[in-house]
């Protein structure tokens, strides 16, 4: 038998010496510690790029829709598109803020004379109470079709029996889906107690469509000579 080849050295027959620099070789069938524990580079992710892309492309959409100018129109020039989509739309989200400063949503039904919105709704209820310590509302008109009207109004109640059996006809005698007959809820008529007249006198209209907003046609906004 040939005589035992000593040791290099740095090392023993049981492994490398204590304090050395010397590793023992991997095993080829072993991965790699790093890509064991999934620590490697990461591999590439299409559907990130997509998705990263997607929102920078939403974000310059937006930037350019908050820096693109209003256009302020008169009121005759904006009513037809006014009446046209809150017509159709009937309902409206209205906007009150709390007594603590907070806001409150809700649906209604208004019904506009002109520039002037009506609502008949009860003036016991808790907008009353809204109303009462906060006049302003935002009125919002919203479809799938993304043809929007925004108003921001001071809100009033108009508490004399002549203009609460006006309000009563001039929702009876609408045709629906607009108008509707208020003997269906109010069953004493106009001087029902909890029949209000809510006035709503916009300081500000708004009108805008998706399909103009894709093109760079900016919102037409009305205010009133006063506002």
């Amino acid at each position: 038998m040939p005589p035992r080849q000593p040791s290099p050295p740095g090392s023993s027959a049981a492994g490398p010496v204590p304090g050395s620099n010397s590793r023992p070789p991997s095993s080829p069938s072993s991965p790699h510690p790093s890509r064991a524990a999934g620590r490697g580079p990461p591999a590439a992710n299409p559907a990130a790029r997509v998705d990263s892309a997607s929102q920078k492309f939403v974000h310059s959409r937006a930037r350019r829709f908050h820096r693109r100018p209003r256009m302020n129109v008169a009121w005759a020039e904006l009513q037809p598109e006014f009446d046209a989509i809150t017509r159709r739309i009937v309902w409206a989200v209205v906007t009150t803020v709390d007594t603590r400063g907070r806001p409150r949503s809700r649906i209604l039904h208004p019904i506009w004379d002109g520039h002037v919105g009506w609502v008949a709704t009860s003036p016991l209820s808790l907008k009353a109470k809204h109303i009462a310590a906060n006049p302003w509302v935002a009125v919002a008109y919203w479809d799938q079709q993304h043809e929007q009207v925004y108003a921001e109004c001071r809100a009033s109640w108009d508490t004399s029996l002549e203009r609460r059996q006006w309000l009563w006809e001039l929702f009876k005698t609408t045709p629906p889906p607009l108008g509707y007959d208020p003997g269906t809820l109010w069953r004493n008529g106009p001087s029902d107690p909890t029949f209000g007249a809510l006035r709503l006198d916009p300081i500000r209209i708004e009108v805008s469509r998706l399909s103009e907003m894709m093109t760079g046609k900016p919102p037409r906004i009305w205010r009133p000579a006063n506002g």
